[in-house]
């Protein structure tokens, strides 16, 4: 009976460990640093302009100077980098806040407009 047992308990340990989630499922997902998101951020210029015109210069189409972009990573960090992030684009006293999710490994992003 106590040999029985113990292989019982030796399967569910097994399975046990067969069925938890690694944390290389999460590892699969594009993740950045928060500065490469706010470079990528003020490199977006055509995304910028539509989600607010006063950010670029008409003149230049360009995003104005002293524009600054910080961003902040939402849940939990991996190695310092992030899926998604919050980020605040400031000109002057006019604030942008966005959603910026990363899409590829090679930068790509979605950004979502929450308020300006």
């Amino acid at each position: 009976m106590a040999v029985a047992t113990i292989v019982v308990a030796a399967l569910v340990a097994v399975a046990l460990v067969a069925v938890a989630p690694s944390s290389a499922s999460s590892s699969k997902l594009a993740r950045q640093t928060k500065r490469q998101a706010e470079i990528g951020l003020l490199r977006a210029v055509r995304v910028l302009g539509k989600l607010d015109p006063g950010l670029i210069d008409r003149r230049t189409r360009l995003v104005k100077s002293n524009t600054h972009a910080v961003c902040s990573g939402i849940g939990t960090p991996m190695h310092g980098t992030f899926h998604r992030l919050r980020c605040v684009v400031t000109y002057r006293s006019d604030r942008l806040i966005v959603s910026y999710t990363v899409l590829g490994r090679y930068g790509g992003a979605t950004l979502r407009k929450i308020v300006s």
